[in-house]
């Protein structure tokens, strides 16, 4: 599929969603979810619609380099975010990899992206991972971060969504390249992590909001072991509600 946007194939999510559409409606759907296991096909950072009769992708994120080697000498994170480095810069990326990137096999990694020995696909949980990663903590700790200091942080890093083949596209270099200015200038990294966040959720919001425009529908369901999970993520049911949206979480209403 053009723009890299992964296309997963039918699985158990589609049967919940619908059941909800069943007692909710058409609806849209904002899956954040993921597998350890990467042959498996999953919604993964998706925007649907949804019916009794139809599942439609709306809108997704751009691909992100996956390294399904499990025999590497260094963190999957390093490849999805060294690939981003890569996507943005090109050959001059070398000049703008954090310092903490060499303490690993970073020559290897250089050499499999641009080898194009990985895959690629949309990945949220991937994205969250390499945004962690560049800030040199763990996922946890950016979780817990943005959880204290989401409140105080009334800025995000810039992102885009463009409409291109029936679908809405989330450009994700921008965040990484506000996130590498940062860096760059030391800037904390609870304020980081908040950022990161708040551009997540700006996002989803966004996304929302178009696809309400566009197929007039008002009604959201949030769902994936990543709303369940993180804290943070919860936002998005407020602020859609603020928006005043018709939210519902995680299949509880069909429960």
């Amino acid at each position: 599929m053009k723009d890299g946007i992964h296309c997963p194939k039918l699985n158990f999510t589609n049967e919940n969603l619908l059941k909800h559409a069943l007692k909710n409606g058409k609806s849209i759907a904002v899956i954040f979810d993921y597998d350890n296991n990467f042959e498996n096909n999953i919604y993964s950072g998706e925007f649907l619609i949804y019916s009794s009769k139809y599942i439609i992708k709306a809108g997704g994120f751009e691909c992100i380099c996956i390294d399904n080697d499990t025999q590497t000498l260094y963190p999957p994170a390093l490849i999805s975010a060294l690939g981003l480095i890569c996507d943005i810069y090109k050959d001059d990326a070398k000049r703008h990899t954090p310092k903490h990137f060499y303490e690993y096999d970073i020559h290897s990694a250089f050499n499999k992206i641009n080898g194009n020995i990985i895959s690629r696909k949309s990945d949220i949980k991937s994205f969250f991972n390499a945004a962690a990663f560049l800030m040199n903590i763990s996922n946890v700790e950016m979780k817990e971060l943005a959880l204290k200091h989401l409140k105080n942080i009334n800025n995000e890093y810039e992102f885009n969504i463009r409409y291109t083949n029936k679908m809405f596209i989330v450009g994700i270099k921008d965040i990484i390249l506000g996130l590498l200015a940062d860096i760059k200038k030391d800037e904390k990294k609870e304020v980081m992590s908040a950022k990161f966040y708040k551009s997540i959720i700006d996002i989803s919001v966004f996304m929302c909001k178009d696809l309400r425009e566009f197929h007039g529908i008002n009604k959201v369901l949030l769902a994936g072991k990543m709303f369940e999970e993180d804290e943070n993520l919860r936002i998005i049911e407020n602020e859609l509600i603020r928006n005043r949206f018709n939210v519902s979480y995680n299949f509880s209403d069909i429960q």
